[in-house]
């Protein structure tokens, strides 16, 4: 099963409130979530993985055999809490412990 991993890249040249989304987003996860920001992620990665906790262990151990699993699509960084998962057209968000599902992306892009 393909698993689709979004990123939010925060650019090296960054407004004020792409710096508040990527604070807030990498310390409070979905807790602070607006559905906004999504059109800011972009598509990074397609995980060969059966379920979301195999991603999340594949995208932060990355051995070769992890690598032979990730078709890169753009720069990415190791999974960690603020970034988006897509399984089946159901979005999930990597928090501080597990994951939080949110509602259709549809509304937000």
């Amino acid at each position: 099963m393909t698993i689709n991993v979004y990123q939010f890249n925060l650019p090296y040249e960054y407004t004020p409130e792409e710096l508040t989304m990527h604070r807030e987003l990498s310390v409070f996860g979905s807790e602070s979530w607006n559905y906004d920001w999504f059109k800011e992620f972009k598509k990074v990665a397609e995980v060969d993985a059966t379920d979301l906790d195999e991603v999340f262990m594949i995208m932060n151990r990355w051995t070769d055999a992890d690598e032979a699993k990730v078709t890169r699509l753009e720069r990415l960084h190791s999974l960690s809490v603020g970034d988006i998962l897509e399984k089946n057209g159901s979005y999930f968000m990597v928090d501080g412990f597990g994951f939080c599902e949110l509602m259709s992306m549809e509304a937000a892009a």
